[in-house]
């Protein structure tokens, strides 16, 4: 089947239990990554227990049109099994209830009709493109009541005397209805008969029911009622990070980052309130991410009245677009590093890393702020006098190892990672402990005629240049060596790692 845009119609529905409205708003955004256009109804269901009880139950379905996604999908998923998959493995993360794996029902079919069908009865179904009105002739007739979609039948009663009806002619499947022209169907039942004609037919073409694309419009903010007050950090960690959880996941639907979060913790005997924001050095969903920023901030909060009400908020941001799978690896260090950065942040305190500078020199290359050096320096360097020591980069006892600045640049650069401040002068005794590579440089860095020259012996003036070879220690490591065109002399000036 193909919708009037072009695409394959096809329709995830999703099946839940009773829910408040605070979760339905939470599981619409959250199911926005896997299509924007959703729509959610509430359905009210009457069971029979004997003949003088009957009892009422509620039940939320959500309806997903996959078929503008279809390429999407593919490339994310691979198919809609996958899919599924993905879906139950996000709704797990939020905590529902124990058991919701158990009670949820899901199923993807060509009409939203046939997918609440499918799901009732079947639980997990996925109907292959085309083949959904094959799988409802095999459905049994108490079927029907279930073939609604975005719009219900109006009386249940009214369906279930159908089926009652078609049950006493002796037939049992929805199959077996094929039996009846459009005509025959609205003579007796009018114009709900025409309508079951159509939805027995599977065909969105019969009945089109469109799903908009969802706007959502709730605050991205949480309350917390505790029936148990909490003094103890790590069980009020445990109470925010669930939460939290839930409010990122639902960005992950708006596609927006969180750039900050505002807590408001208030105390259960008096009416003092801890009110402070948790702000990243750059905006991220990443949970982890959050809860060392929160757990090293409620450690400085001395929690002598306990906590019985909880407010949390989120200030969100668009996130970026990017390629998928590209920055994998770069965005994990990315965060790493965002993380060192926000923590020294609530601490009152300033880091930096090298940026690069267009020198010809590579220990002119990059360039390493103050105040990265004040920040690694500790306490004692500094009544001692040792701080500047530190930051000339020391060698340890092998002389090969020196101390290194880090930069976030550095990883794109086809040299070593590892730098000395300054090149060392090799003595011939390190010199011959050696093993070269090759006899060849691997690179050659020279002033230009027009830059700063020097004179060599004799008076004459030379352009300074540099041959850089890669050599190998006793220890295997990887050393990044020059030779002074001028002198003759071997230096070393970083190492691979």
């Amino acid at each position: 089947m193909t919708a009037a845009g072009g695409h394959p119609n096809r329709i995830l529905a999703l099946e839940f239990g009773t829910l408040k409205p605070a979760w339905v708003e939470v599981i619409s955004d959250v199911l926005m990554q896997f299509s924007p256009r959703l729509s959610h109804r509430t359905v009210q269901h009457t069971e029979s227990r004997d003949v003088h009880h009957r009892a009422a139950r509620t039940s939320t379905w959500f309806f997903l049109d996959l078929g503008t996604n279809s390429s999407w999908i593919s490339r994310r998923f691979g198919n809609e099994n996958k899919l599924l998959e993905a879906v139950f493995a996000k709704l797990a993360e939020l905590d529902i209830e124990q058991n919701f794996e158990r009670t949820l029902k899901a199923a993807i079919a060509d009409t939203a009709p046939a997918a609440q069908a499918l799901a009732s009865l079947y639980s997990f179904w996925i109907s292959s493109p085309g083949r959904t009105r094959d799988d409802l002739d095999r459905l049994p007739l108490q079927a029907l009541t279930q073939l609604e979609g975005l719009q219900a039948w109006g009386s249940s009663s009214r369906l279930e005397s159908i089926s009652n009806f078609f049950s006493l002619l002796g037939f049992h499947t929805l199959g077996d209805l094929r039996a009846f022209t459009p005509a025959a169907l609205h003579e007796r039942w009018g114009a709900i008969g025409d309508l079951l004609y159509r939805r027995l037919q599977a065909n969105p073409d019969l009945e089109p029911q469109p799903i908009s694309p969802y706007v959502p419009t709730e605050a991205l903010r949480s309350f917390i009622h505790l029936d148990f007050p909490v003094s103890i950090v790590s069980l009020l960690l445990h109470e925010v990070e669930g939460t939290l959880k839930r409010l990122l996941a639902r960005l992950e639907g708006r596609r927006l980052l969180a750039r900050r979060v505002r807590l408001k913790l208030r105390c259960e005997y008096s009416q003092h309130e801890h009110v402070f924001s948790i702000e990243p050095s750059t905006a991220t969903r990443d949970l982890r991410f959050f809860r060392v920023l929160l757990e090293n901030r409620l450690e400085k909060i001395e929690l002598l009245n306990p906590i019985q009400d909880l407010e949390i908020e989120v200030d969100p941001v668009p996130e970026k677009e990017t390629q998928e799978d590209f920055f994998d690896h770069s965005s994990a260090d990315d965060t790493k590093l965002a993380v060192l950065i926000s923590l020294l942040r609530q601490e009152g305190a300033q880091a930096g890393f090298a940026e690069t500078r267009d020198e010809v020199w590579p220990e002119n290359t990059w360039e390493v702020p103050p105040c990265f050096l004040i920040c690694t320096a500790s306490n004692d360097d500094k009544d001692t006098g040792q701080q500047s020591d530190r930051a000339e980069g020391l060698l340890d006892e092998s002389g090969f190892a020196p101390r290194f600045s880090y930069g976030r640049e550095l990883p794109n650069a086809p040299r070593p990672t590892l730098l000395l401040r300054q090149p060392r002068l090799l003595s011939q005794e390190e010199l011959s402990a050696l093993h070269f590579y090759s006899n060849h440089p691997v690179e050659r860095l020279e002033h230009g005629w027009w830059e700063e020259e020097r004179a060599g012996p004799g008076g004459s003036f030379v352009i300074p240049r540099r041959d850089y070879y890669v050599a190998r220690d006793r220890g295997g490591r990887s050393l990044w060596i020059f030779q002074d065109h001028t002198s003759g002399q071997f230096y070393l000036h970083g190492a691979f790692d």
